[in-house]
């Protein structure tokens, strides 16, 4: 008898069972997304976008924006580069982006925005250098920083064509493959260059050595190597990607 109740038993206790653990998954998924939510931004990212800033806040300190015509060049450039092209590019990392944003395309528009942004951020900062150089009867282009910043401005501008027509579907006589491919390596390269003219600009430059104490001019170079680390990682792991997703 008592074998024959449990019998009767067992398949209500494999329901009730089976409701616990149910319900123990549930429960176990929203304490999950809850924690990960807790978690927030993993600490290498806290790291960058806190670089980032308080680069950009160091070099409006320093440069006195106003106070003349050249302040605007070290505080216009730096934004466009440290912050505004740089958060562009990072929205397309899940490891660095910091915006509410999931969908690619939701991602494509604010890129699209920081970048707009960005660029006349910098073709500002150009001009105030570019007119600072003419009221002194300077010449252009003598420095690797100025070198290097030409090549960052032709590279971006390149690149911004670029993203343009593929946002706004141009029809030109290129494989939009190709096109995507060029506007990636072309935006790429101009962060790289970028963060390179902005390392030169605060450590061979009279102005930071005479404007900037050496904690302003570090917090700029820092944020220009740690972008540098950043973009050519991910590029590493986008070409690992491809690789993968040929073989298969």
């Amino acid at each position: 008898m008592i074998i024959q109740q449990n019998s009767k038993k067992n398949p209500q206790s494999l329901i009730s069972t089976q409701i616990a653990e149910g319900r123990n998954s549930v429960h176990f998924a929203v304490l999950s997304v809850i924690f990960e939510t807790r978690m927030g931004p993993s600490p290498s990212s806290v790291l960058y976008h806190g670089t980032s800033l308080a680069s950009t806040l160091a070099m409006i300190y320093f440069s006195r924006p106003g106070s003349s015509l050249f302040s605007w060049h070290p505080v216009l450039m730096t934004t466009s580069v440290g912050l505004l092209m740089s958060q562009g590019l990072m929205l397309f990392s899940d490891d660095f982006n910091v915006f509410p944003v999931t969908k690619r395309s939701s991602r494509i528009t604010l890129h699209w925005i920081l970048q707009g942004v960005g660029m006349v951020s910098l073709y500002l900062g150009f001009a105030a250098i570019y007119l600072t150089k003419n009221e002194k009867s300077k010449p252009h282009f003598v420095t690797w920083h100025g070198y290097l910043g030409l090549i960052m401005i032709l590279a971006a501008t390149g690149s911004s064509i670029g993203g343009n027509i593929l946002k706004f579907k141009v029809k030109v006589p290129v494989p939009k493959k190709t096109l995507v491919a060029v506007h990636a390596l072309a935006g790429k390269t101009s962060l790289l260059v970028g963060c390179v003219v902005l390392i030169l600009g605060v450590g061979a430059s009279d102005w930071a050595a005479k404007e900037m104490n050496l904690l302003g001019r570090c917090s700029v170079a820092a944020m220009a190597i740690l972008t540098s680390g950043i973009v050519v990682n991910e590029t590493r792991k986008i070409i690992a990607a491809s690789k993968k997703s040929d073989k298969k």
